[in-house]
Parts: structure tokens; sequence; C-alpha cells
């Protein structure tokens, strides 16, 4: 994308506001990279009200960002530059107050999460949070949930060989996951299927997470590699995310363990067929599945692409 002028950051950052987190971290860390950060710090230097009002709600999204890819110290970064910003905004405060207790900084937490309640009394997820705080407080993470934290904030400080040092005897299944996006982060596609086929051969359920997409490369997301690898994982899944997939809705499965396995292995058949252009296997999937729209118009479109393959 080439350079932003003000006007543009305007209307991206509110479509940002607009869609919330799930908006700003569905559209992947290279998007958040090259767009989204650039137009924070577009609007951030306005002598605009306005502009600067859009900016620290820019960044409470960034902290939210953080937060979904556990690193709560660059979240409260984040917060705290929303805060230089709007210093009114006490939902700011709470969030800040549960990512110390997330990172185990207790009193820390409750101090914040106090100045959320004072400052906005009618905030009901601060006072509950306050409350839940108050009585079960987190224990500090130890031994590799630790390990992993700490690298999650090294990929979010874009430390990356740190990240990677620290991760470097990686065994279990959730620090390949982290090693994974470190690497997706640095657009390092052959590394990323590299530990994910490593993952594939541990054994144990995987949580494919939101984090794991968001992260992931565009190039890795289109290739037939990739869904391969989710085929082979598909029975694995203790609970598995789809921030893009194409929409389910109209088969009517049901949201017990048997239709999230059902749509889940809907979805990887779906881009199998669609990342190898297999009409064939689209044609068969509209088929079995009439109701399904998505899969008549990828058949649709893969007949007519596979149509123009054949002219002379």
């Amino acid at each position: 994308m080439g350079r932003i002028s003000r006007s543009g950051a305007r209307k991206i950052l509110t479509r940002c506001s607009r869609g919330g987190v799930a908006y700003v971290h569905g559209r992947g860390y290279r998007w958040v990279m090259d767009v989204f950060l650039p137009c924070l710090a577009l609007l951030e230097t306005s002598k605009s009200r306005r502009d600067q009002e859009l900016a620290a709600d820019g960044y409470y999204r960034l902290g939210d960002v953080h937060d979904f890819n556990h690193a709560p110290q660059a979240a409260i970064a984040a917060y705290r530059r929303c805060l230089r910003l709007d210093p009114q905004e006490a939902a700011a405060w709470r969030e800040i107050g549960m990512m110390y207790e997330h990172s185990g900084q207790h009193h820390k937490a409750l101090a914040a999460l106090r100045r959320a309640t004072r400052m906005d009394p009618d905030d009901v997820y601060a006072r509950d949070d306050l409350k839940a705080s108050s009585e079960y407080p987190s224990p500090p993470l130890r031994g590799r949930a630790r390990q992993i934290q700490r690298a999650c904030e090294l990929l979010a400080r874009r430390r990356f060989q740190d990240a990677l040092s620290l991760l470097r005897k990686a065994r279990s299944i959730p620090e390949l996951q982290v090693t994974a996006r470190i690497y997706g982060a640095q657009g390092d596609c052959d590394r990323v299927l590299a530990t994910w086929e490593k993952i594939s051969r541990r054994k144990g359920p995987v949580e494919l997470l939101w984090e794991d997409w968001h992260f992931l490369p565009g190039e890795v997301f289109d290739s037939t590699a990739w869904w391969t690898l989710m085929w082979q994982l598909r029975k694995r899944w203790k609970s598995c995310s789809w921030p893009r997939f194409p929409s389910t809705d109209d088969l009517n499965l049901s949201t017990n363990a048997k239709g999230f396995r059902a749509r889940s292995t809907l979805v990887v058949k779906y881009y199998l067929a669609k990342t190898g252009n297999d009409f064939a296997a689209a044609l068969e999937l509209s088929r079995r599945n009439p109701r399904w729209k998505a899969a008549a118009d990828l058949a649709r479109r893969l007949r007519r692409i596979s149509s123009a393959s054949r002219l002379p």
C-alpha cells in the first residue's frame, strides 16, 4: 500500500472503530503493521481533536490485538497511549487492570480496576472484573506458560530473533505454534509450513487459535500445502477458530461437537478445492451440500477456469 493520506487514515480508523478488535485482528499481522499503525501515527500528531479521538480509539484496539496475541505488557503500553490522547477513557484502565492480572501483577491490577470504577461507576465489566480479581487473583505464570508469554511479548515488539532464541528447544505444540507465528510475522512461509508439519507429527490435541491465523502469511493461507496440513489435523482439533472461512449458516449445522467437526471438515474441503483449482472436488462438495451457497459459487467459478484452460 502506498503513502496514506490523513483523510484516508480517518476512513480506515473509522472502519476499525466500528468493526472493533475482531475487524482489526482479523485483517492479519501484515495489515496491522503496514496500514493500521501508520494511520495511528499520522492522526496521533494531528491538531484536530477528532483525529486524536480516532487515534485514541485505534490504540485501544491495538491493545486488544496484543491481548488477543497473549502479550499483556505490549497491550498495557497501547492502552496507555490511548489514555495520553484521551485521559477520560475509563475502559482503558479496566483493560490495563486485566492485563496486569494476566501478568501476575495483582496489586497493580486492583489499582487500575479501582481507578476504572471511580472514573465510570456504571461500567459493569469493570466492577465485575474488580470483584473477580479481588476474590480470585490469578497466580503468576510459571514454567513453559511463562516462557510462551515472554516469547509472545518479544513477538509483539518485533524482536523476532530473541523470541526464536527463547523457543529454540520448543517441543510442545503450544511452543511450536508460537514459533510458527514468529516465522509468519517475518514472512518466512517455508518455515511456517515446516513448523506446522512438526506439529502434525506431535501427539495430542491441537487448539487452532485466532492468533495462529493473525500471523499466518496470505501466501500460506492460499496454499494447498497449508490446507493439506489442516486436513491431517482435523480429527485432533480441541477447538478451532475460523476467521475467514465461508459461511456455513445455510447448512443449519448444530453447535455441538459433532456440528463443529462437520463444519470444520467442510471448510477444509472447500479450501483444498479452492487452492488446488479442483473443479471436480468443488462440484462434489456442492452436490453433497446443495444448500451451501459458497460451495456452489466455488464450483461455478472453477468450472469457468477449467473451461477457459481448455480453449485453444
